[in-house]
């Protein structure tokens, strides 16, 4: 069998160059039952995009044409299908915060959101329960329930303004429980603000209270737990709620929020770009013997949320 033809496109000369790059062919172009299986040859073309400018996009259509026909060498593998088509989609944009900066990805991969928890542990540990715990599971890759960029910064500021405003009747009060960490706490959201799935664009979710609540605290031991809000007039969740605001240290907040916009960028997401979240790594510790299990706390109005997946020695590894 030979390979008589190969080329590829990107959707059209008026907005595309292409190049051939170095020799036609890196190996072999033709093979019989007794070349070795692992051989290959490598024919490479350059693509670019002609028409880019600051804040647009394009959608390229990247396919890829291979032609073979028999060989007349003995043994040669006879075909009866001589010519094979992929297609697939490359979009290209230049719409980062650098202007300057123009790339392209591959629209059909949905990319995940990995935050180092040392950096940010207790937020961390806040939103993998609010991925795992609520029903809808926002932000699983296991549950194929991605996360979608809510690209417009109007739309961002308001679904903040719906979940934590920093004013007014649907304020949260901060919990005076939570640990600041060296900094102010913080009213932060689940799904983030800057998603579609923000509790601020979510039917059945008119304000904050709406939402189930939660506050961050480092105990004793040292391990950051996350507690049940249920300070009146909150109840106690039940994990069907379509959003959820706790009072986490201002600092975890920031550096948590810097890094998913360095995702963004870095992954060239733009409005509506699906993606997952995850934290590789974290342990989600068991309770802390001081408190509360199965009621609320006359004075903390507290219960955990943890899964408790690493009970100590002697202890029931039944999750509450």
């Amino acid at each position: 069998m030979a390979l008589d033809h190969w080329d590829a496109t990107c959707g059209g000369d008026t907005v595309c160059d292409r190049q051939l790059v170095g020799p036609e062919f890196t190996g072999p172009t033709s093979w019989t039952t007794a070349s070795p299986v692992t051989e290959q040859t490598v024919q490479t073309r350059k693509f670019t995009w002609k028409t880019a400018a600051v804040g647009t996009s394009h959608l390229f259509d990247r396919g890829g044409f291979l032609g073979f026909k028999a060989s007349a060498a003995p043994g040669a593998v006879k075909i009866t299908e001589p010519s094979w088509v992929f297609r697939e989609q490359i979009r290209c944009d230049q719409m980062m915060p650098n202007t300057a900066s123009v790339g392209c990805v591959f629209t059909k991969y949905t990319p995940t959101f990995e935050l180092k928890h040392k950096y940010a542990e207790g937020a961390a540990l806040y939103y993998m329960e609010m991925r795992d715990k609520l029903d809808w599971h926002p932000g699983s890759k296991k549950d194929n329930s991605p996360l979608h960029r809510e690209f417009d910064s109007a739309e961002r500021d308001a679904n903040r303004a719906v979940v934590c405003p920093d004013s007014g009747q649907y304020a949260l009060a901060l919990h005076p429980q939570a640990t600041g960490a060296g900094k102010k706490t913080r009213c932060d959201e689940y799904a983030f603000a800057a998603t579609k799935e923000s509790g601020g664009s979510q039917q059945g979710a008119e304000n904050g209270t709406q939402c189930l609540q939660a506050y961050a605290r480092k105990d004793a031991d040292g391990k950051w737990r996350l507690y049940e809000d249920l300070r009146a007039p909150n109840t106690a969740p039940t994990c069907p709620e379509k959003c959820a605001r706790a009072t986490l240290p201002g600092a975890q907040n920031e550096r948590a929020g810097s890094r998913l916009s360095g995702f963004y960028t870095k992954q060239r997401m733009l409005d509506n770009d699906a993606y997952f979240i995850d934290v590789p790594g974290l342990t989600r510790p068991w309770r802390a013997t001081a408190q509360p299990t199965a009621a609320p706390s006359p004075t903390s109005g507290a219960r955990e949320l943890s899964l408790f997946l690493t009970p100590p020695a002697g202890a029931s590894p039944t999750p509450r």
